[in-house]
């Protein structure tokens, strides 16, 4: 980075303009200068913290709006795909009763098959 750059970076932001000032303000509550001068520096860091949060809440909401059209698709319909349907009951089954099966064996132990 030049010396330039450098100056830039490190330039305290005047609050000369509405804008400017309520920018100040609350980058200033953000990092809590102990001279209560706000940098360009503070500025961008401020600016890409809220850019990734904004960025990971908008993939959450995705993620979300996904799992809601999976979740009512017709595959995932045990009326629609009987095998679904009996793979939930077996997931259920399993969990009410405690049953390992399908579950990998413990380190040093034999491989079972299932009954049935």
């Amino acid at each position: 980075m030049s010396t330039k750059d450098e100056r830039t970076v490190n330039e305290t932001v005047e609050a000369d303009t509405p804008m400017k000032e309520w920018l100040v303000n609350y980058v200033g509550e953000q990092h809590e200068p102990g001279d209560d001068q706000v940098t360009v520096e503070m500025i961008v860091e401020t600016m890409a913290k809220e850019s990734e949060q904004q960025q990971q809440q908008m993939q959450q909401m995705e993620m979300l709006k996904q799992a809601g059209q999976l979740a009512s698709s017709p595959m995932m319909d045990p009326s629609k795909n009987e095998a679904a349907g009996e793979l939930i009951k077996d997931q259920y089954n399993q969990l009410q009763n405690g049953n390992n099966q399908g579950e990998p064996p413990a380190e040093g132990g034999e491989e079972t098959t299932p009954e049935g």
